[in-house]
């Protein structure tokens, strides 16, 4: 599933670009045109995807599992709009304990859940039209993702409130006038901090020099991942 979402936004995308240069060269009556107006610019969606990702540098970021949300849309100007969306992610995370032995510290993976808020701009290829019945696009998002607990965790990590942002591309597959199917893949960013007891040297660890052991030797405590999205989702118009 994941490749496949991928391929069919990157494909619809290049497919416009050699489309768009041959249309621009030779013009069509309107009922033979390929492109078609879009006369409303106002939608509500249902959303379904896969967040990807291995969760950091021990893997204690939430990521690997499925999302489920719900989006509106509103056109700002022929190629811009502007969307809002919530989404609720059940994902999972890694659970390390850094002071247990260094054979056991990690215990393995837990579920956890994800809400994300998130504004996104849209720069639409096409403008206000499509071109035979898709309008690919490219994207980026700002928002807010609120963390789960997971309580089996006592090493005082947090996933928390995070910041995330997510640069994208995609299309928009016009079924009919009014029903559109989108497939997008987006790449999600936020950073994790780690707490200090990350720095300290587990048990069993005699003979070897302070922090050699520690999950953190280096003194940074903050990691910036990146995790895949790939999204899936069903829209029609709103009625105002």
């Amino acid at each position: 599933m994941l490749m496949r979402i991928r391929a069919a936004a990157l494909g619809a995308v290049l497919v416009f670009g050699a489309a768009a240069t041959t249309a621009a060269q030779v013009g069509h009556p309107p009922e033979q045109s390929p492109y078609r107006d879009l006369p409303y610019g106002r939608t509500m969606e249902f959303q379904f995807g896969y967040f990807g990702g291995a969760g950091g540098n021990f893997g204690l970021g939430p990521h690997d599992g499925t999302t489920y949300g719900v989006r509106a849309d509103f056109r700002i100007s022929n190629p811009l709009q502007l969307g809002f969306s919530v989404t609720y992610d059940d994902l999972n995370r890694q659970v390390v304990i850094p002071y247990d032995s260094i054979d056991k510290r990690f215990k393995g993976s837990y579920p956890t859940n994800v809400v994300m808020i998130e504004g996104v701009l849209q720069w639409n290829l096409t403008g206000r039209k499509t071109w035979k019945n898709l309008a690919p696009y490219i994207t980026g998002s700002f928002g807010i993702a609120f963390g789960g607990d997971v309580g089996i965790d006592s090493s005082a990590y947090n996933f928390g409130t995070k910041v995330a942002l997510a640069p994208g591309m995609g299309v928009r597959w016009f079924l009919t006038r009014k029903l559109f199917l989108r497939l997008e893949t987006k790449w999600n960013f936020w950073k994790l901090s780690y707490p200090a007891g990350f720095a300290f040297d587990p048990p069993g660890s005699p003979g070897v020099p302070p922090g050699r052991n520690a999950l953190i030797t280096d003194g940074h405590f903050t990691d910036w991942t990146g995790s895949f999205r790939g999204i899936v989702g069903l829209g029609y118009p709103l009625p105002f």
